[in-house]
């Protein structure tokens, strides 16, 4: 394990109950399928199990791990650059058939203490998770394309909306989609995100929806998890949108 990113196990274990809780609500992972109302396969799927800010807000870090059959195990580490909202090269997926356990361990490896403090993550500091449907008091009934949460003192909203892509022959006959994202509160609207056409790492997405979100001082990632048609994938795959949004209102 790369020593500089050692999480204290009582630390790791709450992220992952909390992000596994979240994907029992929203049918990632464990048990209750809520769109297709029936049950799946007890066995891991894929879920984040933990993200973080750079101390100074500006990149994002997060891993998703999972099970893709029963001797297949992996772990993604990906780094997100928060203004640009850009994936870095440095990330790393790690596939085995050993141990979930072991591809986590091997991913940080790969990428190395070098590459982790560049980026400002010589230590790590998980920021809490904020599941879609838990984020308000009041929230109602969980929507996968909207997501309603308080952000520095103030309620916002953020929406997602999907558009058709051109087909693909790889995809087989599968309607892509495009992903567009938006935050919103009294006084502004924000584009997250904006596909104008769809990179290859989700060539053959067919759906997108708000998992839940990660905040630090004026920053945000949005947790996405893509639905697509590569029959060695599992159902689900996780991407983050991330931005930095403004605190001051502007005038109306």
């Amino acid at each position: 394990m790369v020593k500089n990113w050692q999480l204290s196990q009582q630390v790791l274990v709450g992220v992952i109950a909390t992000l596994i809780a979240t994907a029992v609500l929203t049918g990632a992972a464990f048990g209750w399928n809520w769109l297709r109302g029936k049950p799946w396969n007890q066995r891991l799927e894929s879920v984040v199990t933990y993200g973080a800010f750079s101390a100074d807000g500006n990149n994002f870090l997060f891993e998703e791990a999972g099970q893709i059959s029963e001797a297949n195990f992996y772990s993604s580490v990906r780094i997100v650059k928060v203004r640009t909202n850009k994936t870095s090269r440095a990330g790393v997926t790690i596939r085995t058939g050993r141990s979930l356990a072991e591809a986590r361990e091997a991913a940080l490896k790969e990428i190395g203490d070098n590459v982790l403090g560049a980026y400002g993550f010589a230590s790590i500091v998980p920021q809490p998770f904020r599941p879609n449907g838990e984020t308000l008091p009041d929230a109602k009934a969980l929507d996968a394309r909207r997501m309603r949460l308080m952000f520095n003192s103030r309620e916002v909203a953020v929406k997602l909306v999907e558009k058709i892509a051109e087909p693909d022959p790889d995809c087989k006959g599968a309607e892509r989609r495009m992903l567009s994202l938006t935050l919103t509160d009294l006084h502004q609207t924000v584009v997250i995100q904006n596909d104008d056409s769809i990179p290859l790492t989700r060539r053959c997405a067919t759906s997108y929806q708000i998992a839940g979100a990660f905040t630090y001082a004026d920053r945000m990632a949005v947790i996405i998890r893509v639905q697509g048609t590569r029959e060695l994938e599992p159902r689900y795959r996780f991407i983050a949108a991330t931005a930095r949004i403004p605190t001051k209102n502007r005038q109306s």
